[in-house]
């Protein structure tokens, strides 16, 4: 039997690819399953699905995987659009041709053959006219991106678990591990109730470090917060005609989403965010003056539309940017699938596989990038400093 804590992407991944290898699996969460739990950084109306990733050709060449899977498979899996490929906008304040991450994010595109077009001020007013083309200095558009319907997806991943015989636990929240001697052997929540198996694998997000000591250096939750507007008129922002954009994000960090089927915008800041206590859902006031500002000069339309919400979602940063997946050094028993690092949602259709074979034990490269490390610099600074996984 393998526990499994946390139902948000990780966790939810993961048990529906054990139960399909034929392992017994239970899954526990705080929330009540199998809804998600609406806290969890996996739950909100949409997610960035994109390959830009500067120079990292790993995550790149992941990200393309997923996107096909996203697009050829999953699409038609539950028969909705969970994906939408409404494209990406990428901006840059300086031209392509000095070095940066825009620039190193459209040379991996082209060595990976994207079909991608490279966007000048003239050409952006033809093609997006919500976008001031006095304010665009350089920048491409990629066709192949665009975003998921998170929750939605997450809802039907839940579903399908349980369906494939996946036990859940629903509002169950973890307190303590069980052990017998150095082993890991099961879970305590604190209602009382206790889950035995042969092993556990914690998928607990921003939680992961207040749950296990030995996550605390290396994994550091920070909030986010994301502000929703509503424009009178929503046409100009649907998906078909508004791409998933990024302008300059490197230095400035905004980002945003083309309008949900309920007329709402989003757009966040990508940032080294706030140091919050997880359960602290306190939108940082300062974000909507400051994005209105920015949206007067590059997308005045919605410079005025009201807000309709603001919202706080947690990154789990790794200490490097990558996931954290593997074996927890010195406990037997005991495996982690954490530190999505605001990047992690696009990968929803390989990540499952990929925290299966940890658990397993089966040779996978990928889980070299992944397995626990020394709190030092990584490669993967790039996954975190560069694009947000789009909240």
């Amino acid at each position: 039997m393998i526990i499994i804590v946390g139902a948000g992407i990780f966790g939810a991944t993961a048990a529906l690819s054990l139960c399909k290898r034929g392992q017994k699996v239970t899954l526990v969460d705080s929330g009540p399953l199998p809804r998600p739990n609406l806290l969890a950084a996996s739950v909100d109306s949409s997610r960035a699905v994109r390959s830009e990733y500067g120079d990292d050709l790993f995550y790149v060449d992941l990200a393309k995987q997923a996107i096909e899977i996203w697009r050829e498979e999953w699409n038609l899996r539950w028969g909705e659009r969970l994906y939408e490929q409404a494209g990406m906008l990428l901006a840059s304040s300086q031209p392509l041709e000095v070095e940066s991450f825009e620039s190193h994010c459209y040379a991996s595109v082209l060595k990976r053959k994207e079909a991608v077009e490279r966007m000048q001020p003239s050409t952006l007013a033809q093609r997006f006219p919500q976008w001031s083309a006095d304010a665009w200095v350089d920048g491409y558009f990629n066709p192949a991106a665009g975003f998921a319907k998170a929750e939605r997806s997450l809802v039907l991943l839940l579903a399908e678990a349980r369906a494939a015989g996946v036990e859940m636990k629903g509002e169950c929240t973890m307190a303590e591990l069980l052990m017998i001697g150095d082993r890991v052997e099961g879970v305590r929540c604190s209602n009382g109730r206790e889950f035995h198996g042969d092993l556990v694998l914690l998928a607990t997000g921003a939680w992961s470090p207040n749950l296990h000591p030995a996550l605390r250096p290396v994994l550091e939750p920070s909030a986010q917060t994301l502000v929703y507007f509503k424009p009178a008129d929503p046409r100009p922002y649907a998906a078909d005609r508004f791409p998933f954009w990024a302008w300059d994000i490197a230095r400035l960090g905004w980002y945003g989403f083309p309008a949900s089927e309920d007329g709402l915008v989003k757009v966040g800041h990508h940032g080294s965010g706030r140091k919050l206590a997880v359960d602290c859902r306190d939108p940082d006031p300062r974000v909507e003056p400051e994005l209105r500002s920015f949206l007067a000069t590059v997308l005045p339309g919605l410079a005025a539309a009201p807000t309709i919400a603001t919202k706080v979602c947690f990154y789990t940063d790794s200490i490097d940017g990558d996931f954290w997946i593997g074996a927890v050094p010195g406990q037997a028993g005991l495996f982690v699938a954490t530190g999505g690092s605001g990047h992690a949602f696009k990968f929803a259709p390989v990540l499952g596989d990929i925290i299966a074979n940890a658990v397993e034990g089966v040779s996978d490269p990928r889980l070299a990038r992944f397995a626990w490390r020394e709190p030092e610099s990584g490669a993967g600074e790039q996954a975190r400093a560069g694009l947000p996984g789009g909240r």
